[in-house]
């Protein structure tokens, strides 16, 4: 999201919410929407979680 705003400033939800609907991967838009809700500082998620996660990911030699 970084790179593709191209140094915009996301000053507020609806600015980032414009910019995330915009991208594409393969043709397909993603679902976004805005959570109001406040995640608790400290929470991590386990190695075999993120190994799920990770797996469904295609990392650019970049």
């Amino acid at each position: 999201m970084e790179k593709y705003c191209n140094g915009a400033k996301l000053t507020d939800g609806q600015t980032m919410l414009g910019w995330a609907k915009s991208l594409t991967r393969k043709g397909v838009h993603p679902v976004v929407e805005l959570s109001h809700t406040v995640c608790a500082k400290g929470v991590t998620v386990a190695k075999d979680g993120m190994q799920a996660v990770e797996s469904g990911l295609e990392r650019s030699r970049f």
